[in-house]
């Protein structure tokens, strides 16, 4: 099946919003780069641009991209002395886009994957990425990606780190399965630690307006427990009073159950 094209309007609008997460440019200073009003940059961010013209502001927007390094060969991680194992997808993604000539813009664009997607995974953000983005991405390319070795996985569980927490990513979790699940904010920090039906609750989370705000819920992370049994909800339970227990007042958004550990014994 091909996969579902990136449309425009989505694919302008993360263009935006990487360049104001990763390069401290207001709207304002994108606007004046691009030779148009501080209204077009709002109206393409928030996907609400009507013209027909949005292919000439999208290779504007690659163009910015590419001054600011924002690409696949300025991406790859910093070299280390030992590599580790769930870095072989990210390795060859930089390598198959550098031998294919395809950027960051143009992948999201043929292969339905976000271009926050793909620039947290290439920027070492997301480790482990989901198994339907990788089968998008993969399907772009003519050159075979390397067999992963089973890591992240120990007794049944597995470790997704770094997620974008958008509804295409959600949609990914497995359903039916029980864990932990940690929410980010922009600059990694933790705002939300929870657990349960990890999809359920996420998609009950991108409905609170708390989460919709990109500074608070930026990315996400789980692990997968077990299926929804009564074990699986008490590990569950357990780890996540653990992790707030350890994050303490770093935890933004737990107030009211880390009062409900600092009143326990």
């Amino acid at each position: 099946m091909t996969p579902k094209r990136t449309t425009d309007k989505q694919l302008a609008s993360d263009m935006i919003r990487l360049l104001l997460d990763s390069t401290g440019l207001r709207q304002a200073d994108i606007a004046e780069a691009l030779y148009v009003s501080p209204a077009v940059i709002s109206l393409l961010k928030n996907k609400k641009w009507q013209s027909s013209d949005i292919s000439k502001h999208i290779k504007a927007l690659e163009e910015l991209l590419k001054a600011y390094r924002l690409t696949a060969s300025s991406q790859k991680r910093r070299t280390r002395t030992s590599r580790r194992d769930d870095e072989v997808f990210a390795d060859w993604l930089v390598e198959a886009m550098q031998k294919e000539g395809i950027e960051p813009a143009e992948l999201a664009k043929h292969s339905g994957v976000s271009l926050p997607a793909i620039s947290m995974i290439l920027d070492g953000t997301t480790i482990n990425p989901q198994k339907a983005t990788k089968e998008k991405i993969q399907k772009a390319f003519s050159i075979p990606q390397p067999i992963s070795p089973e890591i992240n996985k120990s007794q049944g569980r597995e470790i997704f780190s770094g997620l974008p927490y958008t509804p295409q990513e959600i949609r990914q979790v497995p359903t039916n399965i029980v864990g932990v699940y940690v929410i980010h904010d922009r600059r990694g920090y933790i705002t939300y630690i929870g657990q349960g039906n990890i999809r359920k609750r996420l998609r009950h989370h991108a409905e609170n307006r708390a989460f919709l705000d990109q500074r608070v819920a930026h990315s996400f992370s789980y692990v997968i427990l077990g299926e929804n049994n009564k074990q699986s909800r008490e590990e569950s339970v357990f780890l996540e009073k653990l992790l707030i227990r350890f994050c303490g007042n770093a935890v933004l958004l737990n107030k009211r159950l880390l009062t409900d550990l600092s009143d326990a014994n």
